[in-house]
């Protein structure tokens, strides 16, 4: 065999379990002897424990014991927690809590939830338990009925932290402002498939992320609640998609009150609590918004835009976005994104001069006017010549444009666009499927 560094071994067969699973390990330990050498001599490769409700006790309680105690990355399937032959392996892995440092957890199954006490019960000291190394957390949204898998788990030592609401009903926004208050430090943030009650909260409600780096909101209805709720000043990148829910839109209709504001199906509301400089992250890197957007949106979007002078990418796939001038009336640069990109004043509602300076890639999904975005790479592209600038001067730091470009404009609009820019990738069916056969 190939002399491989044995901790370069241990390395790639720690990917090989997070990817297929523990029984990934016994083909490695037949290779050869040094490999199954690597194998018994590095505990946290058995470290890496998945439950699930075909699991044999005997062999993840043999696994548990062989990883002795070394870092645990721990993972609870959907329905495991309510097997009584599973039991006595709960136990066993609430009992090395100390020595989580990543766990997912699937508490629902359906509609039922799991009993925290299954998970508690028959270990000693439950009440102060809060894994110390335990850095990542993903779980079921469950806060309404078993607070106690947040009081057990969520502390100022997770740094990623991952919210699966699925099939709940709806919750309060006060709960999850509650749960990510318990969570202070936290760097990533994902939160998905909730679905927040129609109405105001009764007084302002606002948690400081100071440490968060990442957010990714998706399929979370009336996603402006919770964002206008959320300060993260240091935020890098930002992602907002399918707010609208669409799939449970008729099960909630009936439940909206009749004087209810529809605006807050709309991102208008967050995007101006966050221009306020107590919320504004002035250093936001990356920003994709995927089907969430209002055309009220768009204005207020733009103001928002004007004041992030370091956004490197923008990704924008949004049917809103469509070229419709019998529906949108005059477009100018103060309603339309690829105008405001073309001005040379299109920051002027903020920093001034350009609307997103740095701005390197541009990823627009949408039936747009293929004029309008050419125009933007004739001003922005890195490879444009020299041009004449109202004392804004040019930002030439486009790079790379990404939409459904191939069969938009003439063909020498399209060269020209190319001829610009470093890179520009074409998202149609056709040419994705020549991508991955060129791969």
């Amino acid at each position: 065999m190939i002399d491989i560094p044995p901790e370069i071994l241990a390395s790639a067969f720690e990917i090989g379990v997070l990817t297929w699973g523990i029984r990934y390990l016994p083909p490695m330990c037949l290779v050869c002897k040094e490999w199954n050498q690597v194998v018994i001599s590095t505990p946290h490769l058995w470290g890496i424990i998945e439950v699930a409700t075909d699991s044999h006790a005997e062999f993840l309680l043999d696994q548990i014991a062989r990883a002795k105690a070394a870092p645990l990355t721990v993972f609870v399937s959907k329905g495991a927690l309510n097997s009584h032959s599973l039991a006595p392996v709960i136990r066993g892995l609430v009992a090395l809590s100390p020595n989580w440092i990543k766990a997912t957890l699937f508490i629902t199954n359906g509609s039922e939830v799991a009993d925290s006490s299954l998970f508690f019960d028959g270990t000693p000291d439950t009440q102060s338990l809060h894994p110390p190394a335990l850095r990542h957390l993903s779980m079921d949204y469950i806060y309404i009925s078993e607070p106690e898998w947040d009081n057990h788990l969520l502390s100022s030592s997770i740094q990623t932290f991952k919210i699966n609401g699925g099939h709940n009903g709806q919750v309060s926004l006060s709960s999850t402002i509650d749960q990510l208050s318990k969570t202070p430090n936290v760097r990533e943030l994902t939160i998905r498939y909730l679905h927040h009650e129609p109405r105001l909260p009764e007084k302002s409600l606002v948690v400081y992320l100071d440490s968060l780096l990442s957010l990714d909101v998706e399929w979370v209805e009336f996603p402006s609640f919770l964002l206008s709720s959320i300060s993260c000043r240091s935020l890098n990148a930002l992602t907002i998609g399918h707010s609208g829910c669409q799939s449970r839109t008729w099960q909630i209709r009936h439940m909206v009150d009749a004087s209810f504001d529809p605006s807050f199906r709309t991102l208008s509301p967050f995007l101006t609590q966050w221009c306020d400089p107590k919320f504004l992250p002035s250093a936001l890197h990356a920003l994709k918004l995927e089907q969430c957007i209002a055309i009220e949106d768009i204005p207020m979007l733009i103001r928002f835009l004007a004041r992030l002078p370091h956004l490197a990418v923008l990704s924008l796939n949004d049917d809103a976005l469509d070229y419709d001038p019998e529906r949108r009336g005059t477009y100018t640069d103060e309603n339309d994104i690829l105008l405001a990109l073309a001005s040379p004043t299109g920051a002027r509602s903020g920093i001034g001069g350009w609307l997103c300076p740095s701005l390197r890639v541009l990823h627009v999904e949408a039936d747009i006017d293929f004029q309008r975005l050419l125009d933007v790479v004739v001003l922005r592209g890195c490879n444009s010549p020299e041009v004449e600038s109202t004392g804004a001067g040019p930002a030439k730091t486009l790079r790379c444009v990404i939409g459904m470009t191939c069969s938009e404009g003439t063909r020498e609009s399209r060269e020209l666009l190319s001829s610009l820019v470093e890179e520009v990738y074409c998202t149609c069916i056709g040419c994705c499927l020549d991508q991955c056969a060129a791969s």
